[in-house]
């Protein structure tokens, strides 16, 4: 059960917490990836819109104690939709403050309450966290541990939003009675308390099991009024869920141009809030509703957008969607083996994630590719594959295009006794979803079915009302195929004028369809055409930039090993020195005076700026307006304390820097000190992340 009720919770022992805390610390695995790629929350700020690092350095900085706990956790929030890993990172770390914490919260009722609602928050922003990185079980154990300890801590708007982060979980994988009536007490209870934010994603949740019982109307009037609920209060990432949630409407009800509208202002909000782990999937529905509108390229394109965007931020969730909807694009191109090798990379991914609802939809779409290869065998393997899928995880409408296409494979074989029961158990599912498209096209499969096995009345029963339903939902290609075989049915019965009717509805159709046919073939070959085009000049690109990342690399190695030469020589100058130094004063006066002439030269040759000219000349070449940009940005530094930031540049250690500037450790120390105060840097931010940043920028 999702939600067992609100239940009393009066003894909060010292026992108790650490049973629940030992049931719900991440596994030193699971944290070390996010911690090592942020080994510290001041690095993390660096992926956030510049305008807000300032405020969050001065809450990391002040805040000490439980107030760190929270501001740990407002960042992870934060971080969430910019990038999960870093958010993930954050909230463990907040949850290791927590366990460190436990005896001086297990002192007082009121600290150990707020104690376990600081916990319950980590563990519902993991849990959602986990969620969107595909990682299904274990956020669904996360929101369910996060809601037994809201409950303990008495915290009731807690406790509904980790129930709607559940909802929503599992509303992917099920249409299961249960959650719509959780769905419907989170409303209740939020409408009851003033909770805005949680009643507008309830109802946003409530409108997409409406439309996934096919009741489009009802869930249009209850986005509505989610939509004024997050746009009245300002809940922005609300208000892009919510035209997400329409968007999907849309697509089901055949609206695609309004669906792909919805999504615009979608994505337009993450763009604005500077989302990017948000935009994969938005980037995925506009290509499938650009796809579906006929705009290959621009669907690929929106498909490759978000591959990069998943890629680089390690969403291996986001890369399997995108790899499906290229390989469906690509069979849609006949570009088959392409899409093959799409899908199965999708699949690899999903199976490693343990997502099968996602599962079901890529064995449905390899058994789709194999059947127009024509591997008929293997398209069947497929689609029991994905119908066994669908089956075991209550997936109604993914065991239902199962059903169909192994019927349809059956049929397009001729063996019509095989194929009738498929068909048949398809059509019943896709009347219990109400969905008008998959009823058409089981009717028609179904009638030229009846067609070919010579039952001429149960054909037409079921091609007439093919019919209907297909003008219902402007499909002219089902319209045509319906129209043709109930003419061949007519014609065979003797029924020439009937006949002659639907031929002519068929020949009026075909002519439209061909026409519009013909176009897209020849825009689907400029499409293919142009879609080379692009992959040769990106690899043309890649290879210029490889070169280039190893030239510069190479330039970095030689620059740095130049700095090193010239401390090790200044070093053993400085050893030698010494060494002259205190021989002089066991020699005789002219010998003496001859060693001190040495030391001399000595001196000149440590303080010659020749060799560091030399140097410099080189660092130019590698970081070319680096100290024109550093120096014009920030007058005020005296031409050494430039020359320090350059070595800092080469990740030089402070002694290393001390022997090429021949002056003392302790000097670069007090030059380091300096050079922050005149860039404005606070105790937090990293000085050689910054002037990594600067000559990046720079470069740029």
């Amino acid at each position: 059960m999702l939600m067992n009720g609100y239940r009393s919770n009066s003894d909060m022992d010292q026992n108790d917490l650490q049973v629940r805390r030992a049931q719900t610390l991440p596994s030193a695995a699971a944290a070390e990836g996010e911690l090592n790629r942020y080994p510290d929350p001041a690095q993390a700020l660096d992926i956030l819109p510049e305008e807000q690092r300032d405020v969050w350095h001065n809450k990391l900085r002040s805040a000490r104690g439980a107030g760190r706990v929270d501001v740990l956790l407002d960042l992870g929030r934060a971080l969430q939709y910019i990038d999960p890993h870093a958010a993930l990172a954050q909230l463990r770390r907040a949850r290791q403050l927590l366990a460190d914490g436990s005896k001086a919260a297990a002192r007082g009722t009121r600290s150990l309450r707020r104690h376990l609602a600081q916990e319950a928050r980590g563990l519902r922003l993991q849990g959602a966290i986990e969620g969107q990185l595909g990682r299904s079980e274990s956020a669904q154990a996360l929101l369910e541990q996060a809601r037994d300890q809201y409950q303990v801590a008495k915290d009731v708007e807690g406790e509904v939003r980790a129930l709607l982060e559940l909802a929503d979980l599992q509303q992917g994988d099920v249409n299961d009675d249960e959650v719509l009536v959780l769905l419907e007490r989170c409303r209740d209870i939020s409408e009851a308390q003033g909770q805005s934010e949680n009643l507008a994603g309830a109802l946003c949740l409530l409108a997409k099991s409406r439309v996934k019982a096919g009741k489009f109307d009802e869930a249009l009037d209850i986005y509505r009024r989610s939509l004024e609920l997050n746009e009245k209060a300002g809940h922005h990432h609300g208000t892009a869920q919510t035209y997400e949630g329409r968007a999907y409407l849309f697509w089901c009800r055949g609206d695609y141009s309004a669906a792909l509208e919805a999504y615009r202002k979608s994505l337009s909000i993450k763009e604005a809030l500077g989302y990017r782990a948000g935009l994969s999937g938005i980037l995925n529905s506009v290509g499938v509703m650009l796809q579906l509108l006929g705009d290959h390229g621009a669907a690929q394109d929106h498909y490759y957008r978000a591959l990069h965007i998943s890629e680089d931020l390690d969403l291996r969730a986001g890369i399997a969607i995108s790899l499906r909807n290229l390989g469906v694009s690509d069979t849609e191109l006949n570009e088959n083996e392409k899409a093959l090798g799409h899908m199965q990379r999708s699949l690899a991914i999903n199976e490693a994630l343990g997502n099968r609802s996602e599962q079901v939809r890529i064995s449905n779409n390899i058994g789709n590719v194999h059947k127009a290869l024509e591997n008929f065998s293997e398209s069947i393997e497929w689609y029991r594959r994905c119908l066994e899928l669908a089956e075991s995880i209550q997936d109604t409408r993914g065991a239902a295009l199962a059903l169909g296409n192994i019927g349809q494979t059956f049929v397009k074989q001729g063996e019509y006794r095989q194929g009738e029961p498929y068909l048949k158990r398809g059509l019943a599912l896709f009347e219990e979803l109400n969905e008008p498209w998959g009823i058409a096209i089981a009717l028609v499969t179904l009638g030229h079915l009846y067609f070919e096995s010579k039952q001429a009345q149960a054909a037409l029963k079921v091609l007439h009302r093919a019919v209907d339903l297909a003008s219902e939902v402007n499909a002219s290609e089902l319209l045509s195929r319906a129209h043709h075989l109930i003419a061949e049915v007519y014609n065979l019965s003797g029924d020439h004028a009937a006949a002659f009717r639907h031929y002519r509805s068929f020949h009026e159709l075909y002519k439209k369809m061909y026409s519009e046919e013909s176009d897209k073939r020849v825009r689907n070959l400029q499409i293919r055409h142009d879609l080379a085009q692009r992959e040769k000049e990106a690899e043309i690109i890649r290879l210029r930039n490889a070169e280039l990342a190893a030239k510069v690399e190479s330039q970095q190695k030689e620059l740095t090993a130049k700095a090193l030469y010239l401390s090790q020589k200044n070093d053993l100058l400085l050893n030698l020195k010494k060494e002259l130094k205190a021989l002089s004063g066991h020699t005789v006066r002219n010998d003496r005076q001859a060693l001190n002439s040495v030391v001399d030269n000595i001196d000149s040759t440590l303080n010659d700026e020749q060799g560091w000219d030399v140097f410099e000349a080189q660092f130019q070449s590698v970081h070319p307006d680096f100290v024109h940009t550093l120096t014009t940005m920030y007058p005020r530094l005296t031409p050494t304390e430039v020359k320090v930031c350059a070595l800092i540049m080469l990740k030089l250690s402070s002694k290393e820097s001390a022997r090429i500037l021949n002056i003392s450790g302790r000097s670069v120390g007090e030059y380091r000190y300096r050079i922050r105060k005149k860039l404005g840097l606070d105790g937090e931010e990293n000085l050689t992340n910054f002037l990594a940043r600067l000559s990046a920028q720079d470069a740029g």
